[in-house]
């Protein structure tokens, strides 16, 4: 929900501040996964489950940490990071600070927010366009089988032009920005507010991801439908997401608002980041120590679920208590909080509040 605090939120001219509050926001436990994960104690620990996996991996964390300290581990020699999953992390924090460039620029020169949006847009497809047409591209990856294998998965061309990027996940990021702002500018006031926009609103949260999720489970033997699906289906995807929490922000969901504001979901969303950081651990761990093929029911997969979300989300609850929270904490302490303006859609100042980035 970062996206709707920028467009809350513009610190000016202060970005440098917002940009270190939010880096160290996200460095400790991203560090500590890293020590761990140098560390002889984790070597030995899952070098018991897979050999020759766990010493790709502390080789890769012993060599290059200093990418996920820097959040470049999506830039620099893609297939060779340290704890795959932190990928996103820094495509996210790289997103973050081109949105505040945006809005920087958008208050320096007084030009409209929704123009430097389309013309960020356009290059992205531009540059997807011309990066995938220029490659030896495999198309969009799906998760088969074949492709499930997560060392052959982790340095294939369709993961490493399709997924990790930046470019490849700018377009949702500007949409995220695009309903954060609209959001902003029509706070308290309920959008879908008759039957047909109501009904619009459900197609979208649900019809979108649904249909996005569909034309990527075929593999198409065009090119041209490969790049279209690379291109596209994100976006799509995001758009349903974002259509879904406008409208539930805008008192509009019934049920499905209720499920997703319920206190149970809220709670556990506080332990979001660390259960992502550290999932990888359990999830992947105990899928490397099968060593038979596994019959898969519904039953395996009810059971497996339940014990891959408890011990994920028990031990994200631990490290936030005793990292990510009291590292908050300090930070509020040590890092002045950056006074903000609120923005408009036109990128036009409104009043003056405090934030935490």
């Amino acid at each position: 929900m970062h996206f709707m605090e920028i467009c809350l939120h513009f610190a000016k001219p202060r970005i440098c501040g917002k940009r270190l509050n939010r880096y160290f926001r996200l460095l400790p436990v991203l560090a500590i996964l890293v020590a761990a994960l140098r560390s002889n104690v984790a070597h030995d620990l899952i070098s018991y489950t897979n050999e020759d996996i766990m010493k790709r991996e502390v080789d890769i964390c012993r060599d290059y940490w200093w990418k996920n300290i820097l959040f470049i581990q999506n830039i620099y020699e893609p297939d060779k990071i340290c704890s795959s999953v932190t990928w996103y992390l820094a495509t996210d924090y790289q997103l973050y600070l081109l949105t505040l460039g945006i809005f920087y620029i958008s208050h320096k020169l007084k030009t409209n927010v929704k123009y430097l949006i389309s013309l960020v847009v356009i290059t992205t497809v531009a540059t997807q366009v011309a990066i995938i047409t220029n490659t030896d591209f495999q198309g969009f990856l799906r998760l088969v089988p074949k492709t499930a294998n997560l060392e052959d998965m982790i340095v294939s061309k369709a993961f490493t032009l399709s997924y990790i990027p930046i470019w490849c996940n700018t377009i949702t990021y500007m949409i995220g920005i695009l309903f954060g702002t609209i959001y902003c500018n029509h706070k308290g006031e309920k959008i879908f507010n008759d039957n047909m926009k109501k009904i619009a609103w459900f197609f979208g949260f649900f019809g979108l991801p649904i249909l996005a999720v569909f034309i990527t489970s075929f593999q198409y033997d065009t090119r041209f439908f490969e790049l279209l699906v690379s291109i596209l289906a994100r976006p799509m995807f995001g758009l349903g997401i974002g259509i879904g929490i406008l409208g539930m922000a805008s008192k509009t969901g019934g049920l499905v608002k209720m499920i997703c504001e319920s206190e149970i979901l809220v709670f556990l969303a506080n332990f979001c980041y660390c259960v992502y950081i550290f999932h990888y651990a359990f999830v992947f761990l105990r899928i490397l120590g099968e060593d038979k093929l596994v019959e898969l029911s519904i039953f395996y997969i009810a059971k497996y679920t339940l014990i891959d979300y408890t011990l994920s989300f028990s031990f994200g609850a631990l490290m936030y208590m005793a990292v990510e929270h009291p590292f908050i904490q300090l930070q509020k302490m040590v890092f002045p909080q950056v006074t903000t303006k609120k923005l408009n859609f036109n990128g036009l100042p409104k009043s003056s509040i405090s934030t935490v980035s």
